[in-house]
């Protein structure tokens, strides 16, 4: 995982990413953003947020997504190529999904770092992260986001 800060807020631990960045592609305000990347880091801010569907290390048959829904982020990796099991039993972890609450915050900040085998989502203090395994080529990157105002941010990570 990428080093975090990591802090206490009215009674709750908050982590968020600690990496140097150096941005290359920008958008918003768009009803539909395509783009393409493998590595890196995406930075998704929005006013009034109400719904949000990404889909990262996409080939059209395979992807991983993530989706604003019902005040909830639903991680899922079920499509992301190779299948991923381990010990957990429930339902989520069967089915390859991993869920954080929103935070609910009026100015809502999403940062997620990608690497080859692994995502990590960021969102109002909360974190949550899992690999993914996609084949070679999906590389794309879906974004379908409803809010007052957004802005989109994919930035490279800089070797320190």
């Amino acid at each position: 995982t990428a080093a975090r800060e990591v802090t206490v807020k009215d009674g709750r631990l908050c982590q968020e990413p600690i990496v140097k960045v150096r941005e290359v592609f920008t958008a918003s305000n768009k009803d539909r953003l395509c783009d393409k990347a493998v590595t890196g880091v995406i930075t998704i801010k929005a006013a009034e947020l109400e719904s949000l569907e990404l889909k990262l290390r996409s080939d059209g048959k395979n992807y991983t997504s993530l989706n604003l829904i019902d005040n909830e982020w639903v991680f899922d990796r079920s499509k992301s190529g190779e299948v991923i099991t381990g010990v957990e039993k429930d339902e989520d972890s069967l089915g390859g999904i991993r869920r954080m609450p929103h935070s609910g915050n009026k100015e809502s900040t999403l940062t997620i770092l990608m690497d080859d085998f692994s995502v990590e989502i960021f969102e109002g203090g909360r974190a949550m992260s899992s690999t993914i395994y996609p084949p070679d080529g999906a590389d794309s990157i879906e974004l379908s986001v409803k809010a007052k105002s957004w802005s989109y941010t994919r930035s490279d990570i800089v070797k320190a």
